[in-house]
């Protein structure tokens, strides 16, 4: 996690596969952004 692998998605890519890693993903960056606005 720390490299910044999130999740491995693999070819075709599937819509609702992706959409729910880049949510995932999405929340850990606000879970742990530096930035406190």
């Amino acid at each position: 996690m720390k490299a910044g692998f999130f999740r491995y998605i693999t070819k075709p890519i599937r819509v609702n596969e992706f959409m729910e890693a880049l949510d995932l993903a999405l929340e850990f960056a606000r879970e742990h952004s530096d930035d406190d606005t």
